[in-house]
């Protein structure tokens, strides 16, 4: 169920809840205004007045909460329209041409790559809540010296927990079967942490192996996605030209593709962003455009995507780490 539909249904148990206690409290302190208690009743219907009251006020901080957390994630989903129209749309015709597909998101440090990654997913890849989805972080140090390891955690990913680490090619196959029955996603997370011949070997033992399976097989044996992500948070990997196509090849679908370098977002971006999506967006944001802008800008070193985003959060009220720490999937 979609987090915004599971709050509306939380939200109206909640009001039920909250109306069925307001009445309660009503009958009992009809009961208490009438005066033919005894003492001792008297003193147990004050009590009972006294726990639904504490049980409404309950309720009621919890409805706030919900409340805040409705407008936050409104305010998330307005922003998953702002920028990266480029990486959006290359994006958009790699996945309409291959339902086995691997994509490189790379940037300067805070340029939003993760939001990226989960923009993408959560708006352009169907079903993806159900997909099997398959995380590596890169970034621990010991993944940084030996490759083994990263074949021993996605091998115990994708084939269960072995006593030896799989080779690159058991673990092809593994995936290759998780795809016959499934929706798969996998990203690696920190791809700048590698060294390049350990960057090397994993496009070229695993994913080049997998992607040409899939081809010689006409693609044509699973009616589900495959979908590879590779997240460079630094910069340094979008410069490996020999690894990485710039451009949707229908008939070579071996090389990764590389999504254009991300950029600072400009004061155009931001604003044709506020005015049309204004009437969904909060007053803090709209009240003065033109300033508003020029001051997130400001903050945000000239327009550095994450903190742009940091700063809009912010300014509505919300913590952006919070936020999307709640709300992300990968």
């Amino acid at each position: 169920m979609p987090l915004d539909e599971h709050l509306k249904r939380r939200y109206s148990e909640l009001q039920q809840e909250y109306n069925y206690l307001s009445d309660e409290i009503e009958y009992l302190r009809h009961l208490e205004r009438r005066g033919e208690l005894r003492p001792l009743e008297g003193f147990r219907l004050q009590q009972q007045i006294k726990e639904a009251e504490q049980k409404r006020e309950r309720v009621k901080q919890e409805l706030e909460e919900l409340d805040k957390t409705s407008n936050s994630e409104q305010l998330y989903r307005m922003l998953l329209k702002l920028g990266y129209e480029r990486q959006v749309q290359l994006f958009l015709r790699l996945i309409q041409v291959q339902s086995v597909a691997a994509f490189l998101i790379h940037g300067s440090l805070k340029y939003g790559q993760r939001w990226l990654l989960n923009r993408l997913v959560e708006q352009y890849v169907p079903h993806s809540i159900n997909y099997k989805k398959i995380r590596i972080e890169l970034s621990r140090s010991v993944r940084r010296t030996d490759v083994k390891t990263l074949w021993r955690e996605l091998g115990n990913k994708v084939l269960g927990k072995r006593y030896q680490p799989p080779s690159p090619l058991e673990i092809v196959e593994g995936v290759y079967r998780l795809w016959q029955t499934e929706n798969v996603l996998l990203v690696f997370h920190d791809v700048n942490f590698m060294p390049q011949d350990y960057l090397e070997q994993l496009i070229g033992e695993f994913w080049n192996p997998l992607a040409h399976k899939a081809r010689q097989a006409g693609l044509h044996t699973s009616k589900y996605k495959l979908l590879i992500f590779f997240i460079d948070y630094d910069g340094s990997v979008g410069n490996l030209d020999h690894l990485f196509a710039d451009q949707v090849n229908r008939n070579q679908a071996d090389a990764p593709v590389r999504s254009p370098n991300i950029s600072k977002f400009t004061e155009e971006n931001v604003t044709d962003w506020m005015l049309h999506e204004f009437n969904e967006l909060p007053y803090e944001l709209t009240h003065n455009v033109d300033d508003t802008v020029r001051a997130i800008l400001s903050e945000s070193d000239d327009g550095i995507p994450e903190y742009v985003l940091q700063g809009i959060f912010e300014r509505c009220g919300y913590n952006y780490y919070d936020e999307v720490e709640r709300l992300w999937k990968l």
